[in-house]
């Protein structure tokens, strides 16, 4: 019986991480996730890395490429448009994955894909990112949540500030935490895993001894 009753436990768990809230409910763009997901991406999250990174780009970017020439982001496109009106964090405007995805959409109509000029980016920190990215596997119907906390691999010998994402592995039976993050800048380790845009592996999947969540304390 106890057996039981913690299996029931546990699915109730798994069930919950696949509602949605206020911040993740797509609505009507529910099935462009499902589509992202199963056809563009193939069900892979370093391929869904990869298009986020195509339709966003994080503040950190636009602040140094400002103070150090955009020649040295040509990674991340053309940001010779940079200039001193571009928002530097559009996640106070667009709050919820909804209005995110709305937003993709409104400047490009072709959605995710990886031509997507510089102006027609948004920018959105590590919290957007993660909560986009439980959006999109919530439509999907998998377990996942954001966590919020202090990551060891950002920069040596610091924790910083962050957001990354849980996901529920039925294959493996276990909660995944990986990062889906932009690449930051060159002075960060995680730039120089990432370097000509290849998704480090072991960000799909590390351990919580490299990244403390508010959670666990």
């Amino acid at each position: 019986m106890a057996d039981k009753n913690l299996q029931k436990t546990y699915q109730n768990c798994l069930d919950f991480y696949k509602q949605t809230s206020m911040f993740t409910d797509l609505g009507k763009y529910k099935e462009n996730a499902i589509d992202l997901w199963e056809n563009k991406c193939k069900k892979s999250l370093k391929e869904l890395q990869h298009y986020l990174m195509s339709v966003t780009i994080h503040r950190v970017i636009i602040q140094q490429a400002l103070r150090d020439g955009s020649a040295k982001y040509f990674e991340y496109g053309d940001l010779s448009k940079i200039d001193f009106t571009t928002p530097m964090c559009e996640d106070d405007i667009f709050v919820t994955a909804a209005a995110i995805f709305n937003e993709i959409y409104r400047r490009d109509d072709k959605g995710f894909y990886f031509e997507r000029t510089f102006e027609n980016k948004l920018v959105l920190t590590c919290r957007y990112i993660s909560v986009l990215t439980s959006a999109i596997l919530k439509a999907n119907g998998i377990p996942c949540r954001s966590r919020a906390g202090w990551a060891r691999y950002l920069h040596e010998g610091k924790c910083l500030d962050h957001w990354v994402n849980e996901y529920w592995n039925e294959k493996e039976q276990r909660w995944t935490m990986f990062d889906m993050d932009d690449l930051y800048d060159p002075d960060f380790m995680k730039y120089k895993l990432y370097a000509k845009n290849k998704i480090a592996y072991q960000y799909m999947d590390f351990g919580k001894d490299q990244f403390y969540s508010a959670a666990d304390m």
